[in-house]
């Protein structure tokens, strides 16, 4: 047989699969592709692990797929190396910070961990976190990472957007509100406005949440 020079690349969402069920003509075409010995690669913005979706599609496929066969919306932040020794704030659902630990980021905090160190930053946690205080050793933050939409946007919304404009401290009152100086850097994957699942109209990705975001910080 002649030598093969090329590959393929599949989308995962609304190709391979909508939502937790397989596109049928899609079980068939890859395990033909598999039998034929030709490379295959699995790209999608899902946060999760690699090992972990590389799972899921063995078993909604019926052949094996293995990690290295799957390109994630993050993986190419394996890269930020100059970033992965700073303190960084990871966002997503799903297991973010085991994610951003895998990628190479080693100082993590969270949306909920900034909250508990600044109780009145969530207005919609305000009634049960009244009377609390600051954590006076709360170490800035040096760079936000974004790796997916949460699960509470407006919580996630407005604190972002107060390490934005207190350099990564919201001990530190703005003397302005000025958005046009420069802020500490924010680093996102996965731009897509909406995505297909199960429901039969497109829902909201995280490119909504940033559109959002973006639009709230002007």
């Amino acid at each position: 047989m002649k030598a093969l020079n090329f590959a393929c690349f599949f989308d995962i969402d609304g190709v391979i699969t909508k939502g937790p069920n397989f596109i049928t003509v899609a079980k068939p075409a890859i395990q033909t592709l598999i039998q034929l010995k030709i490379p295959v690669v699995f790209v999608s913005n899902t946060c999760m692990l690699e090992s972990d979706k590389a799972k899921q599609l063995s078993a909604v496929l019926g052949v094996t797929i293995h990690p290295e066969q799957v390109v994630l919306a993050q993986t190419p932040m394996r890269t930020l190396t100059d970033l992965h020794n700073k303190h960084v704030l990871v966002s997503g659902q799903g297991p973010a910070e085991d994610i951003a630990r895998i990628i190479g980021f080693k100082s993590i905090t969270t949306i909920e961990k900034v909250c508990e160190a600044f109780p009145e930053l969530d207005m919609s946690e305000m009634i049960s976190t009244q009377g609390l205080i600051h954590d006076e050793n709360f170490r800035p933050i040096d760079a936000i990472v974004l790796l997916g939409e949460p699960i509470q946007w407006e919580r996630s919304l407005q604190v972002i957007i107060d390490l934005l404009l207190t350099d990564g401290n919201p001990a530190i009152v703005p003397t302005d509100s000025n958005t046009e100086r420069d802020h500490i850097p924010i680093i996102a994957c996965n731009r897509d406005l909406v995505f297909k699942a199960a429901a039969d109209l497109p829902r909201f990705g995280h490119g909504a949440f940033l559109s959002c975001l973006e639009t709230l910080y002007k």
